[in-house]
């Protein structure tokens, strides 16, 4: 058996379809203090109570009760009535007007309780929406009556059903494993389903999940009222300690704050994000759940991303023999965007959602100085039009030395990552960051600044140990960006031997998702048996 509860002020509607005469599979089995001769005198007898205390909007209250298939040779309406009347009282759902309907319009028996949430003595009745008391009180009773536990989902009409449980047996039919592994805001509300709504089915009291953050800043917030009537969630799980952000609704903040577990794209990031600098007003419900979280960094697909067998490069190159053959890439795609042709040129790319996010303010206060007659830029990417006239200004003012490719060319980025020197992110923050990890696969050196995964990934070059595999800078300053960028530039063209060292040792570097894999899995593994 499991139960569902819903709260509402305007029932019409549900009285008509929980006593739906017109198609004649419901009966009435048990009702107190309501008039049940027509749905319109049930929802009068409601109203003339609910006038006892105004101030309850929500003084409705429908529960539904299903039994499992194999419970029905027991299910007479009397057993249905008495076993939905006791679920009432160990609820402290008493001295209030109730209306028992059932229902013959599934395999299944289940039964809709109707009841008001202002008591027969003008009182409202508190606690009443809780799930997982309600969760708790229908186990006990599935035990104690002897019936069933789950209600069969094989056996469950798909074509009827919408909302939550439309969500609830999408889950039964994809889902075989007892983790759901949820990405981001778009699927913060299923933990939140899990713990909640679900906790009354059986199926789903072993089902743990785990929550990762890829960009905090993306939150997916609406309106209380638009995600109340999407999720069918009650009102009491859209306050401060739950779903609510600032008189709105969150769901990644929902996923967060009922998700098992939670692990960011970086170690750095997992860290950062407990800040108010980089919580996004969140901080201090991920400082709370700091125990329960982690970051992993992502990894790449190392068949996708080889420069051996890269069929988009001009030229294909390992890290055998990129000294003889990386250059190639570089005059060639100099031929192609009508830059100088110059092997000796130093080329920075960059390849980024043109958002404030990637630093490109920095950018914007520095370009002038960085494109001197041995330096070019390379940009690819799309975002924010000022940003996208930004670079095209910057292209047409210096029309041999930067290109300024306002568009998504999967074909055009790998050959960037093969044939530039250097690739520049000066991001204001980073969660993770892609870009430096295939700027490694393609012996390209990554200049970053110190923040979430780039700090994590790129080791900041020593010239009097000869170590590292990119430049970094800390703060996020024009000036400091500009000095780390001519810093590289004399590794390039002064210390060429050392520069083809940190390209060897980048390219050693092992960011595929082999890595990152083992680390999940020992998630993965401590949620499911704890």
């Amino acid at each position: 058996m499991i139960a569902q509860i819903n709260t509402g002020r305007g029932f019409g509607g549900l009285v008509n379809y929980a006593n739906d005469i017109a198609h004649k599979n419901t009966v009435i089995i048990a009702s107190a203090g309501v008039s049940t001769t027509t749905n319109a005198t049930i929802v009068a007898s409601f109203k003339a109570q609910a006038r006892m205390r105004p101030s309850l909007k929500n003084f409705v209250g429908h529960i539904s009760l299903s039994f499992h298939p194999d419970d029905t040779p027991r299910l007479t309406n009397e057993f249905m009535a008495e076993v939905a009347k006791e679920y009432l009282r160990r609820r402290g759902i008493v001295n209030t007007q109730f209306v028992i309907f059932r229902h013959h319009d599934q395999p299944h028996g289940h039964v809709h309780v109707v009841y008001n949430r202002i008591d027969n003595d003008g009182n409202a009745i508190k606690g009443d929406c809780n799930f997982r008391a309600s969760a708790a009180v229908t186990k006990a009773l599935t035990r104690e009556y002897g019936l069933t536990f789950g209600k069969g989902k094989r056996d469950v009409r798909r074509s009827h059903l919408k909302g939550r449980d439309a969500v609830k047996y999408q889950l039964y039919d994809t889902i075989s494993a007892v983790l759901s592994h949820c990405h981001d805001w778009q699927t913060g509300l299923i933990p939140v389903f899990l713990k909640n709504e679900f906790m009354g089915d059986p199926f789903f009291w072993s089902m743990k999940s785990i929550l990762t953050i890829h960009n905090l800043k993306f939150q997916g917030v609406w309106d209380i009222e638009t995600l109340e009537g999407c999720t069918g969630f009650p009102k009491d799980l859209f306050t401060p300690d739950k779903l609510e952000y600032k008189k709105n609704g969150n769901m990644l903040k929902g996923g967060l704050v009922y998700a098992d577990y939670i692990t960011t794209v970086s170690d750095s990031y997992a860290i950062e994000i407990q800040s108010p600098e980089y919580g996004e007003g969140l901080n201090g419900l991920l400082y709370a759940r700091r125990l329960d979280m982690q970051g992993i960094v992502n990894g790449i697909d190392y068949d996708v991303y080889n420069p051996r067998t890269d069929g988009k490069l001009y030229v294909n190159y390992d890290a055998s023999d990129f000294r003889k053959k990386k250059w190639q890439n570089k005059t060639k795609l100099q031929q192609e965007l009508g830059l100088t042709v110059d092997k000796k040129k130093y080329m920075i790319g960059l390849i980024s959602r043109l958002t404030d996010q990637k630093g490109l303010d920095l950018i914007r206060y520095v370009m002038d100085r960085v494109t001197d007659e041995f330096t070019q830029f390379v940009v690819i990417g799309t975002g924010d039009p000022q940003y996208e006239n930004m670079f095209r200004s910057y292209a047409w003012k210096y029309g041999d030395r930067i290109s300024a490719n306002i568009c998504y060319s999967d074909d055009l980025a790998h050959k960037l990552y093969a044939a530039a020197d250097a690739f520049l992110m000066p991001s204001r923050f980073e969660p993770c960051g892609l870009t430096q990890l295939i700027s490694f696969r393609y012996g390209t050196v990554p200049i970053v600044r110190e923040t979430g995964g780039l700090r994590d990934t790129v080791k900041a070059y020593n010239e009097y140990e000869n170590s590292g595999d990119g430049f970094s800078f800390r703060n996020y300053n024009g000036e400091e960006m500009l000095n780390i960028i001519n810093y590289s530039k004399h590794i390039y063209f002064d210390k060429k031997k050392q520069w083809n060292q940190m390209v060897d040792r980048g390219m050693a570097n092992d960011y595929s998702w082999n890595r990152s894999r083992g680390r999940y899995e020992e998630i993965y593994d401590y949620l499911i048996n704890r």
